[in-house]
């Protein structure tokens, strides 16, 4: 398939629910680069996966940053909030209702 469809790489789903030792094969046979999803939130999960596969994408830190995104724009309006108003008073009013 590699070779019909002229591949230059492959985008492995699911990387974590195959044996390790299948790779090694696998990729020997593909001869073309290939990066693994392995959909984890743990470094220490994910990164012996590079020993097996080209590369990882980078779920850990995607987690991360999806955790921590809604918290960091809140503490922006905040700041942005004083800036403008000169004022540090918190309404009383709760961000969820």
């Amino acid at each position: 398939m590699v070779a019909n469809y002229s591949i230059d790489g492959l985008r492995i789903d699911s990387a974590k629910d195959q044996e390790q030792s299948f790779y090694a094969g696998f990729l020997a046979a593909a001869g073309v680069y290939a990066v693994g999803e392995v959909a984890d939130g743990d470094p220490a999960y994910v990164a012996p996966y590079q020993n097996y596969i080209d590369g990882v994408l980078d779920y850990p830190r995607c987690v991360v940053a999806v955790i921590k995104l809604p918290e960091y724009i809140f503490w922006l309006f905040l700041t942005l909030s004083e800036a403008t108003t000169g004022s540090r008073k918190r309404s009383s009013r709760p961000l969820v209702a």
